[in-house]
């Protein structure tokens, strides 16, 4: 008996190893196989933005009941509700890791849920200091970020095309004497850039903005303010990039910076840090 324990102990040991040494030399390929999509792009229509005038078509609003961002720790209770200075705009990242399509769809109740998990643990950071909306969208799968396909391109672009929509919807419902904070993480990071550049940069909003977080998308490392925001849209140009001391707001690890942008200190204290945040390692 115990000898046969020994052989089905030592043949779980050698496929360990083999499984190691597989990944090791076709890891990148392996992934591909089993998360990138094995059907060419189907083009879909833009959506128009006032269909986010629908709080359906959000996972986190302040009048959305059970909002996820509304979670805290036990013990802990935020601002109400509609009371906040500020408003956060949040861009979750990925939660949809299916390999039959390019892009989620808005009712894939497992890509929401996952979603929402996501809003949980990041967002809510924010939930004592701005009302947070956070958009469903048809977010590209994790595949896409594994090719370099066309396809992989035009799911981006059909996920940025909603979180530009939805955007423009956020602006015309919140209050426009609000500052707004910006956030996104992994994917929700290279919309937001891609947002700051192409309809913030330069424009009457941008005077409102008070902080943009862009999380998962810098690894330069910094050398200088500028150098050390290689995202920073062009005419917004950061007062600073916080690296977790650099400025009075949530620290972020050392690859995602913070953009803010040339507002007096006392504007944008109007927006208070959030109480809970990754810590700079």
């Amino acid at each position: 008996m115990a000898r046969k324990f020994l052989y089905v102990f030592a043949v779980l040991i050698a496929l360990v190893i083999a499984g190691a040494i597989a990944y090791r030399l076709a890891g990148n390929r392996i992934l591909r196989m089993a998360l990138v999509p094995t059907e060419t792009f189907q083009a879909q229509a833009s959506v128009d933005p006032r269909v986010y005038a629908n709080a359906k078509m959000w996972i986190a609003r302040p009048d959305l009941p059970g909002n996820p961002a509304r979670w805290t720790p036990t013990g802990y209770t935020p601002a109400a509700a509609g009371q906040a200075k500020a408003a956060v705009f949040f861009i979750h990242p990925t939660s949809y890791i299916g390999r039959a399509h390019w892009n989620a769809a808005l009712d894939d109740a497992e890509t929401n849920a996952r979603a929402a998990i996501f809003l949980r643990g990041q967002a809510s950071a924010f939930n004592d200091s701005a009302d947070i909306w956070a958009p469903r969208y048809r977010q590209a799968t994790f595949g896409a970020f594994l090719t370099s396909e066309a396809s992989a391109t035009q799911a981006l672009d059909l996920a940025y095309r909603d979180v530009a929509a939805a955007f423009d919807a956020f602006v015309r419902q919140v209050d426009p004497k609000r500052p707004i904070i910006l956030a996104g993480h992994s994917q929700g990071a290279l919309h937001l850039t891609r947002l700051l550049r192409e309809k913030i940069a330069g424009t009457p909003i941008a005077r409102r903005i008070v902080a943009a977080y862009v999380v998962g998308r810098c690894r330069r490392r910094p050398t200088s303010p500028r150098s050390a925001c290689p995202n920073a849209p062009g005419p917004i140009r950061p007062a600073a990039c916080c690296r977790g001391r650099a400025l009075p707001s949530p620290p972020t690890r050392r690859s995602s910076p913070t953009f803010t942008t040339r507002r007096p200190a006392s504007t944008a204290a109007r927006a208070r840090a959030p109480r809970w945040s990754v810590p700079t390692r």
